[in-house]
């Protein structure tokens, strides 16, 4: 599936306006540990492989994922492939053996609320970084793509986001 995303900074004002009009449907806390390739530089080809440890009040997961570069120039448009895991710990240690290193670890906490059923938003509060507002819909052709950034930047907008990015909290951190 290909992901649209379009992701700006948040703050309080943002955050009660979301509140006021979608339903909260998860709460959690992400712990994203990213890798190095060992035969190329996904830094420099815009890709990415993490490893995700998610707790929430139903429980835990774990997943692996795979970023492929940005398709779009206005937003965080990406093929994504992720799998979940049993064990992040084995996961991680399974890429260690294969020459992987870790590079970067990115915490957050992180509401979702559902606007539509194709659409969410996601409140962050990223550890280092402060407050954004993700706004992702998953599509299945590119053709999708344009009307569809379209729509989440008019979102956005509408909530009062008005500082825009398409650099991942990686990219941000690593600034």
């Amino acid at each position: 599936m290909i992901e649209v995303e379009v992701k700006g900074r948040a703050n309080s004002e943002v955050k009660e306006k979301i509140e006021s009009k979608y339903p909260l449907i998860e709460e959690k806390v992400e712990v994203d540990v990213y890798f190095s390739h060992p035969c190329r530089d996904l830094a420099k080809t815009d890709e990415a492989l993490r490893v995700r440890r998610e707790r929430k009040l139903t429980g835990e997961r774990q997943s692996l994922a795979y970023k492929g570069p940005k398709v779009d120039p206005l937003s965080k448009t990406r093929l994504e492939v992720e799998l979940e895991v049993n064990s992040a710990s084995k996961t991680e240690n399974l890429l260690k053996l294969l020459g992987f290193k870790p590079i970067a670890t990115v915490k957050k906490r992180r509401r979702v609320y559902r606007v539509d059923r194709r659409t969410l938003i996601f409140y962050d509060e990223v550890e280092g970084l402060g407050e954004f507002v993700e706004a992702e819909v998953r599509v299945a052709s590119p053709e999708e793509i344009p009307a569809t950034r379209d729509d989440l930047i008019s979102l956005l907008k509408s909530l009062g986001v008005k500082n825009f990015t398409r650099l991942s909290y990686l990219e941000l951190l690593q600034k």
